[in-house]
């Protein structure tokens, strides 16, 4: 691509929601320091951590805004949060444990500003820094069992071709028109945390927006640190949130067989052959039965995303049957 213009450069405002953080930000900030790009600002949302984050970013980075919530909000919280006060035309959500090459922005701007049909834009993200192995190039959802799965996960970033037909994108480190959030709201707090990022995809191509993916602009992410002492919490919030956006989403005619792979099928499949505790599927059906409490207020969710449009999503039994006979590791079924 041809290099920006400084007369084609929106402003962009980099949100970075943070939870007890600190062993990780530190690398994260001084990254989107060092970006190419020459209009930004950087809001880290904290979300009530107690490990002195806020301190340290304070006198480390004092020109990075703060906006201090004394709650943890979550993921989608925060970002909201962030994108509230953002002064920027365009607007970046970035975890707190990524580290993003110099001209990851640029390179997003420059391939966002293209159309204006283009909503959301995101490169490739890497195993931890300074691997070349990567964890996804965007992501993939078969509508027929609800099977989510990252698109290249495993594979080096230089046997990575031509990437079409993207469900959606990992919010990890994603940038997205601020007027797309007149359109289809913002973030669904209901989630708190996992697969916000789908619903807010599929609401903006319900709308005919598209996802892009950018194989030049290049982030390395180490992944799930808020989560990763606490598998079975992971566990939990990732179920009960993979149901939630099948009620709230998926068309009707595909409703019934997604739920019914996710509750029968992909349980099997994680306990017999992923080597998934007993007890995480008694967590799967805590987490259907109260999505199935939940489901008036679900419905209302439903219909709204309804009047912005027909969701298109494809079945793609074939290339998640793939999948599964080599036994992809990281697939979130």
């Amino acid at each position: 691509m041809e290099e920006l213009n400084i007369i084609d450069c929106p402003m962009v405002s980099v949100i970075v929601p943070n939870w007890n953080g600190k062993i990780v930000i530190r690398d994260c900030l001084t990254s989107l320091q060092r970006l190419t790009y020459p209009n930004y600002e950087v809001i880290v949302v904290d979300n009530g951590s107690t490990d002195g984050s806020a301190k340290m970013i304070r006198e480390e980075f004092p020109t990075t805004k703060m906006v201090i919530s004394p709650l943890n909000l979550g993921f989608a919280g925060a970002c909201n949060l962030g994108i509230k006060i953002a002064k920027g035309q365009l607007v970046a959500l970035f975890n707190n444990d990524a580290i993003a090459h110099p001209s990851w922005l640029s390179e997003l701007v420059k391939t966002i500003m293209q159309s204006s049909r283009i909503s959301i834009a995101s490169g490739v993200i890497l195993r931890g820094k300074p691997s070349d192995i990567l964890l996804e190039a965007g992501k993939r959802m078969d509508v027929f069992t609800g099977a989510t799965w990252r698109i290249g996960y495993g594979s080096k970033l230089s046997k990575l071709g031509k990437v079409h037909n993207i469900d959606y994108f990992s919010l990890c480190a994603a940038l997205i028109r601020k007027e797309l959030v007149k359109e289809i709201g913002l973030i669904d707090e209901g989630y708190f945390v996992y697969f916000e990022d789908a619903d807010w995809a599929f609401s903006a191509r319900r709308k005919g927006y598209e996802c892009i993916l950018v194989p030049s602009a290049v982030v390395w992410h180490e992944g799930s640190v808020s989560t990763k002492n606490m598998p079975s919490k992971r566990f939990y919030w990732e179920k009960l949130n993979h149901f939630r956006l099948i009620f709230k989403q998926f068309p009707l005619r595909y409703l019934f067989s997604a739920l019914i792979f996710q509750l029968i099928f992909v349980s099997f499949l994680q306990v017999v052959f992923f080597g998934y505790p007993v007890t995480y599927m008694a967590l799967k059906l805590k987490a259907f039965i109260l999505n199935i409490v939940n489901l008036p207020k679900t419905m209302v969710e439903r219909k709204r995303v309804e009047c912005l449009g027909e969701l298109d999503l494809k079945p793609r039994l074939r290339e998640l049957t793939r999948i599964v006979m080599a036994r992809e590791k990281g697939r979130e079924f």
